[in-house]
């Protein structure tokens, strides 16, 4: 191993293509520092017997939020509005719905789906033969998926600072 004083030192020159490469990267890794942004989403409500079209569900949802009042674990959904990109959270709270939404997205990952997923679904009430209870029943289909899913941009009004409140 040479020792320090056989070291030389001196800076490559860089090509003006180099030169340009260095520069832009500089630039955007210096316009980065700033405050970090986040997208703030609207509620989703889905009201049981509508037919919901139109959305697609961005990315794995995160099936299990512990509940703040002692309940099960929802289910998180980011949806996004394939007419205007506005990001929606929905939140799945019945333990039959979840299992439905979970059972109908692995289907389609596992079918080589991958996201965003395009989907429609309605929420219903339902009667079991057996027992004549009353239980909820989501009701989805997922229509497209992936490249195929024209994603548009988030709304402008949507971005947050990370350190505002």
């Amino acid at each position: 191993m040479p020792n320090t004083n056989e070291i030389v030192n001196n800076p490559v020159p860089l090509t003006d293509e180099a030169a340009a490469f260095v520069s832009r990267m500089e630039a955007e890794v210096e316009n980065n520092t700033g405050q970090k942004r986040f997208v703030e989403t609207d509620r989703f409500v889905a009201e049981q017997g509508s037919l919901y079209t139109n959305l697609a569900i961005v990315k794995e949802p995160n099936y299990d939020i512990p509940s703040q009042k002692g309940f099960g674990p929802s289910s998180a959904v980011e949806l996004a509005r394939l007419d205007n990109g506005r990001r929606l959270t929905w939140w799945v709270s019945n333990t039959f719905e979840q299992e439905q939404l979970k059972k109908t997205i692995d289907g389609a990952i596992a079918n080589d789906a991958s996201y965003p997923l395009e989907v429609q679904f309605v929420r219903m009430k339902k009667v079991a033969k057996e027992s004549g209870n009353e239980y909820n029943k989501l009701q989805i289909e997922v229509v497209n998926n992936g490249d195929a899913v024209e994603l548009p941009a988030v709304p402008d009004d949507q971005w947050t600072k990370a350190d505002s409140e």
